[in-house]
C-alpha cells in the first residue's frame, strides 16, 4: 500500500515512530559509545540475574534458591525474553536490549500522538510528540536498562484507551477494565505504580454517561477489578512461597532509606539547591540509626516525631526533596543544566494547562487525570529517591501541554494562520483561547 493512500493519522503515526527511532538510535550509536557508564545496581543485582534464572528453568529465585520478593517479576520476564532472543540470533544482550528500548520509544511516540490528536487536534499532537522524542531527559533513557520505557508503553496505552472511549462517547465498562489491567501489569514491571489506578477514578466517574450512582460505580469497580486481577498471580505466588502478603515488593524500606542516604553526600559541583547543614546532620543521624526502622511506616513515624521537635529542619528536608524531584539525578551531577531545561518545559506546560482548561470539556477531563497523576508521582518520588527519572512517565503527558502552548504561540507569532486554517477538532479553536 502506498503511503499516500494511508489516512492522515496513520501517516502521522508512522512519522513520529520513525522520528523517535532515529533520535534514540542515533543517540545510542553516536553519543553513548563516547560516554560509557556502568549499569545500575538493581539491573546487575536483581533484574538480569533473575532473568537468567527464569531462562535456566530455576524460576524467579536467587542463586541460593530463595524466592525473590524484593521486586515484582515484570521487567525480569521482559529481559528473559530479550536474552532468549539474543541467544537465538547471536546478537549480544546489550544490542537486543538497545533495540528493545528503541522500539519502546517508537511505540510511546505513536501513543502520545494518538492521545494528543484525540484531545487537542493534529497540530498540537505533532508538536507535543516531537518535543517529547527530542527531550534530552527522555532520550537518555534509551541507554539504560530501565523499567520506565516498557511501563510507559502500558501507561500511555491505558490513557489512550480511556480517552478514546470518552471522546467517542462509548460505554466505559470495557475501557475501564482494560485500563485497570494495563496499570496492574505496569505495576508488576514498576512497583512505583502500585496505586496509580486511583487517579483514573475521578475521570471515569465524571465521564460515565449514567444517571444513577450505581451505574457510575460500575466502570470504577471494573477498573479496580482489572488492576487486582493483573497483580493477583504475583501476589498468590509470593504468598505460596513465603507466606507474605506484600504491596507488590518488599523493597519499600530500602527505597525510602536510599532516598535519604543520597541527601547525605557532600556537596557536589553544580548542585542547584545545596543541602542545609542542619538537614545534613539530621539525615546522617537518621541513616546511622537505620537498623531501628524495620518498615517505611517506622521511618515515617520517626519523621513525624522529629517534626514536633525540629519542625524547620524536617520542613526544609521535605521542601528540598520536593524540589529535587524535578531536576535531581542519581549521581547528583549535571543537576544545574537539568534544572535549566526543566524551567521552560514546566512554564510551557503550565501555560498549556491554562489553554486546555479554557478550550473544552475534553481539555478539562485531561487535566482532571493529569493533575492527580502529577501529584501521585511527585508524592511517591518525594517518599523514595527524589530524582527526575521517576517523574518522566508523567512528563510525557505534560509534553502535550507544551505542544498546546507552542501551537498557540505560533498562532500569535504568525497572525496569518487564522482560525479558518486550524483543524476542526483543535483545542485552540475557541475564541477565548487565542
Amino acid at each position: 500500500m502506498r503511503l499516500r493512500k494511508l489516512s492522515k493519522s496513520v501517516r502521522d503515526g508512522l512519522l513520529v515512530a520513525v522520528a523517535a527511532a532515529l533520535v534514540s538510535g542515533s543517540f545510542l550509536l553516536i553519543v553513548v559509545p563516547k560516554w560509557p557508564m556502568p549499569q545500575a545496581p538493581d539491573y546487575l543485582d536483581y533484574y538480569a540475574p533473575l532473568a537468567h534464572s527464569l531462562l535456566d528453568g530455576k524460576g524467579y529465585r536467587y542463586a541460593s534458591g530463595e524466592p525473590c520478593v524484593v521486586y515484582p517479576p515484570g521487567y525480569s520476564l521482559i529481559l528473559a525474553g530479550l536474552f532468549y532472543l539474543a541467544g537465538a540470533t547471536g546478537l549480544t544482550e546489550a544490542a537486543v536490549l538497545a533495540l528493545f528500548n528503541v522500539l519502546c520509544g517508537a511505540g510511546i511516540a505513536v501513543l502520545l500522538y494518538s492521545i494528543g490528536e484525540n484531545l487537542f487536534g493534529r497540530r498540537t499532537a505533532l508538536i507535543g510528540t516531537l518535543v517529547w522524542i527530542t527531550y534530552p531527559l527522555y532520550v537518555w533513557l534509551a541507554r539504560l536498562p530501565c523499567t520506565e520505557l516498557p511501563f510507559m508503553v502500558l501507561f500511555f496505552t491505558a490513557v489512550h484507551v480511556l480517552f478514546r472511549g470518552i471522546v467517542r462517547k462509548s460505554s466505559l465498562e470495557v475501557p475501564a477494565l482494560a485500563v485497570g489491567v494495563l496499570i496492574g501489569v505496569g505495576s508488576i514491571i514498576r512497583p512505583f505504580a502500585v496505586l496509580m489506578s486511583l487517579p483514573f477514578l475521578p475521570v471515569i466517574w465524571g465521564s460515565a454517561d449514567r444517571r444513577s450512582v450505581g451505574k457510575r460505580l460500575l466502570p470504577c469497580g471494573l477498573l479496580l477489578l482489572g488492576n487486582f486481577v493483573a497483580i493477583l498471580p504475583w501476589e498468590a505466588w509470593v504468598y505460596k512461597e513465603s507466606g507474605l502478603l506484600i504491596p507488590l515488593a518488599t523493597n519499600g524500606r530500602a527505597a525510602v532509606l536510599d532516598g535519604l542516604m543520597l541527601d547525605t553526600r557532600p556537596d557536589l559541583p553544580g548542585q542547584v539547591l545545596p543541602i542545609p547543614e542542619d538537614v545534613r546532620t539530621f539525615l546522617k543521624d537518621l541513616v546511622g540509626r537505620s537498623e531501628e526502622f524495620g518498615s517505611p511506616a517506622a521511618i515515617g513515624g520517626f519523621l513525624l516525631r522529629e517534626l514536633r521537635s525540629k519542625p524547620w529542619t524536617v520542613l526544609k528536608l521535605l521542601i528540598l526533596k520536593a524540589a529535587r524531584a524535578f531536576y535531581a539525578t542519581d549521581s547528583q551531577r549535571s543537576e544545574r543544566p537539568v534544572a535549566l531545561l526543566q524551567i521552560p518545559f514546566s512554564l510551557l506546560a503550565l501555560l498549556g494547562a491554562r489553554l486546555a482548561w479554557r478550550s473544552d470539556i475534553q481539555g478539562r477531563r485531561f487535566l482532571g487525570l493529569l493533575v492527580p497523576l502529577v501529584l501521585y508521582s511527585w508524592g511517591m518520588t518525594i517518599v523514595v529517591l527524589s530524582i527526575v527519572r521517576y517523574m518522566l512517565p508523567i512528563e510525557g503527558l505534560l509534553a502535550l501541554l507544551v505542544g498546546l502552548s507552542l501551537s498557540s504561540l505560533m498562532d500569535r507569532a504568525f497572525s496569518q494562520i487564522g482560525p479558518c486554517r486550524r483543524e476542526p477538532n483543535s483545542a485552540l479553536q475557541g475564541p477565548d483561547v487565542t
